[in-house]
């Protein structure tokens, strides 16, 4: 409702349109800001000067300023001609005598503005803008995509900018969204906090910039009688990210009017990035009386993105975006602000095309931009743009774009489509190679069915699992459902905290030793569970009936790679029984940690199988540490995993603490524990690193490391595991002799790969070893 009471009615505008320029040299005035006298409505003039501004009704008056020129009040009448144009007469500005202190004439400025700004602060709890962008993306010189938004925009004192897209369009239709350069929201640059493309950054009007920033007057223009002072300004040495770049400083009424920024330290990247630039401009008005608020966004940049052995064009990229209507002190809806997100884009954005027909103050295509839009491929992707190149190019190429419709509903797809999206294929030694595909199956409105079915290649049999799940409660806060089921297939004999059975398959296909053992387990289940939205918790209890048995190795593989002799797999006692689980998981939105706690027990003995009862848990989770305010600051993960049991707890209800992969570890094991994990009834572990990113390379002056991206993680693990006196089949444990505990380090990010190389060093058995691994990025949070 808030955005149709701050819309102009389509009916009744009338489009202005015309060209600002210098009227001594005719040439033309980038970014002059215009805006209809008596109301918040204005525009920006592109790189030819040029502007489009609908106005709700003549007569009425346009202003027109520019720094340097004097400020220019033009009538619009009915009968008047257009394209208008504007001519702003140039100010000569005669360099006053200053006075020479101790401290440079730019602090006395910056305290100022500060005090302006936290007067300001005071009165401003939150406004809103409409918005226009239009980024313009290119593989080396050629255009290859141009994509349009309409948006509401609202700020709030303490959160910042959120962005709701009303309404897209992209040229060519349908093209994906690029991954290395999209349309960023518009940030406000006079923020304490700028967040910007998933950055946290100081910025340049913090309340602590004068001891952040070092601040340097330079040139002195004018606007109309008043001087504009230009500030210089770039971080104090240190680690702290934030801007380089300049501020025009209005005079008495110490206002910004303008800032050019760029991000620095400008060597914080993500991989596959290699390098990239990135310029903003940015300009204020006083939009509403007493309130100077931001009304564009300029963006220039380019990104080479690529790895060792691949390498692609370079992209290049402009943005513009004009902020308007603006509304100050109206509460923004609170499902914006509800979590970290900046940007919403709703459902139907991509229909209400509806909107750039008369959304006021679109920024017009200047001449040779007409040109290259006029030259887009229609139906060309951004793939196809930005074609990979060099020796391991059909290898290790990179994705590109994502589909621009994730965001929306996927309609239903064909049965053989969703099978085809599910397959699946591992190998072991028990089963060799087993293919299997699952499909879900919409029965009815809130009833499923899951179908999953494989075959063991070695084992010539079959593995199966269906199971029926009715929704039978469902709200905005809260669900729960019911659910029965059937399978029969081979089981891991204990499960794994960091290795699924691909990782597992993976390695013992290159020839390293199959990371488990396996049964085969027959049941039959029902089940009940529930889940709290805004906690994020489910909680879920089964019982079934299962019927176990011991399955021998039917393969002889040793390896594709590598030859190891597969080693037999371990006889379990044969038995029935009737399993109790209860399952609790808990992950708050708002923090980086999650809690799973487990319980299951066979509560009496039946057939001659004794009852037992087990817990485990495991806990994740993650805090920024040192660098807080850096970009990408550090950050300390640990893993905390055990379990207890009472009574004869069968050899397939185990639990483990992992080793490696051969040579490859995840976080979250143990780096010294060699292919197999520890296996018992009562065990615990404790895992955590810590990683420093680039910002202690920095600190101890490794640029070249820092510029590589190289990041550095220090971590270590401790564990110990138990048995008791009444265990049975001891064969099946693999007991730690004592406390195993291990330190270590990490170089990640090695050739521009999401590749990680470990050295560990074994404390109670003292020995080195080297893993490799994987892993994913995190987006920068900085705090």
């Amino acid at each position: 409702m808030l955005i149709w009471i701050f819309a102009v009615p389509a009916s009744g505008q009338l489009l202005i349109q015309g060209t600002v320029r210098d009227a001594e040299t005719r040439e033309p005035l980038l970014a002059a800001t215009l805006h209809v006298a008596g109301t918040s409505l204005g525009t920006v003039t592109n790189t030819a000067g040029a502007f489009e501004l609908f106005v709700p009704s003549l007569p009425a008056a346009l202003v027109v300023r520019h720094i340097g020129y004097t400020t220019a009040r033009i009538p619009l009448e009915r009968t008047a001609s257009q394209p208008l144009t504007i001519s702003l007469e140039p100010i000569a500005y005669a360099l006053e005598e200053l006075t020479v202190s101790g401290e440079d004439p730019a602090l006395e400025i910056m305290r100022n503005v500060l005090a302006r700004k936290a007067a300001q602060r005071l009165r401003l709890q939150d406004y809103y803008a409409e918005g226009y962008t239009r980024f313009m993306l290119s593989s080396e010189e050629e255009l290859v995509q141009v994509v349009e938004r309409i948006s509401a925009n609202y700020w709030q004192a303490q959160a910042g900018m959120r962005t709701l897209v009303r309404a897209e369009r992209r040229n060519p239709a349908g093209s994906g969204a690029f991954r290395y350069a999209e349309p960023a929201p518009v940030p406000d640059f006079s923020d304490d906090d700028v967040h910007l493309l998933g950055f946290r950054l100081v910025g340049p009007l913090h309340p602590q910039a004068l001891d952040r920033y070092m601040f340097t007057l330079g040139g002195i223009r004018q606007r109309d009688d008043q001087r504009v002072f230009d500030i210089y300004f770039g971080p104090k040495p240190g680690l702290t990210a934030g801007f380089v770049g300049m501020l025009a400083v209005l005079d008495s009424v110490f206002v910004v009017l303008e800032t050019r920024l760029r991000i620095h330290p400008d060597n914080v990247r993500p991989a596959p990035i290699q390098d990239w630039g990135l310029v903003f401009e940015q300009r204020f008005e006083e939009a509403r009386p007493g309130f100077w608020l931001p009304i564009d966004l300029r963006a220039t940049g380019f990104v080479r993105f690529g790895r060792a052995g691949v390498s692609y064009p370079t992209a290049r990229f402009t943005q513009v975006s004009r902020l308007t209507h603006h509304a100050v002190n109206i509460r923004p809806p609170d499902s914006l602000f509800a979590d970290a997100r900046r940007l919403f884009i709703q459902p139907d954005a991509q229909v209400r095309q509806d909107l750039f027909r008369w959304n006021p103050g679109l920024i017009p295509l200047t001449p040779r931009e007409r040109e290259a839009v006029a030259r887009l491929r229609p139906g060309r992707s951004l793939a196809r743009a930005f074609v990979p190149e060099g020796l391991l190019r059909r290898h290790v190429a990179l994705p590109i774009e994502d589909a621009v419709d994730a965001r929306e509903e996927e309609p239903p797809q064909p049965l053989l489509v969703q099978a085809a999206r599910r397959l699946w294929l591992w190998h072991n030694r028990v089963d060799g190679w087993n293919y299997g595909l699952g499909v879900p199956l919409q029965v009815a409105s809130q009833l499923e069915l899951g179908v999953k079915v494989g075959y063991a290649e070695a084992r010539k049999g079959w593995n199966q699992d269906v199971r029926l799940r009715w929704r039978w409660w469902e709200a905005a806060q809260a669900a729960s459902w019911m659910e029965v089921g059937y399978g029969d297939a081979t089981q891991p004999r204990y499960a794994s905290g960091v290795y699924t059975r691909t990782h597992a398959s993976i390695a013992h296909y290159i020839g390293f030793e199959d990371y488990y053992d396996y049964y085969r387990r027959q049941r039959r289940f029902i089940g009940a569970g529930v889940a709290l939205r805004p906690l994020r918790a489910n909680l879920s209890v089964r019982y079934s009936f299962e019927a176990n048995r011991s399955l021998e190795a039917d393969t002889t593989f040793d390896g594709q790679v590598f030859t190891t002799a597969p080693r037999p797999n371990p006889p379990i006692p044969k038995a029935n029984r009737r399993v109790l689980g209860v399952t609790v998981r808990l992950q708050p939105q708002a923090t980086s940690a999650g809690v799973r706690l487990h319980f299951e027990g066979a509560p009496d003995a039946w057939q001659a199988a004794a009852g037992y009862a087990r817990v485990t848990g495991a806990w994740h989770a993650s805090v920024l540490t040192l660098f807080r305010r850096r970009a990408w600051p550090s950050r300390l993960s640990w893993w905390l995993r055990g379990g207890w049991s009472w009574g004869a707890v069968p050899g397939h209800r185990l639990g483990a603490l992992d080793g490696t992969l051969g040579p490859f570890a995840s976080p979250g094991s143990f780096r010294a524990r060699r292919e197999l994990p520890y296996v018992s009834s009562r065990y615990v572990g404790l895992f955590a690193e810590h990683d420093f990113g680039t910002g202690l390379f920095e600190g101890v002056g490794a640029w070249w490391l820092s510029q590589a991206g190289m990041r550095l993680v220090v971590y270590g693990g401790a564990g110990r595991t138990w048995v008791g006196a009444e265990e049975q089949a001891p064969a099946l444990y693999r007991q730690s002799d004592g406390w195993h505990q291990e330190i270590g380090f990490s170089l990640k990010q090695l050739f521009n790969y999401p590749v990680r190389f470990d050295v560990t060093y074994r404390l109670d058995q003292p020995g080195w070893f080297f893993t490799f691994g994987f892993y994913r990025h995190q987006k920068a949070t900085g705090s």
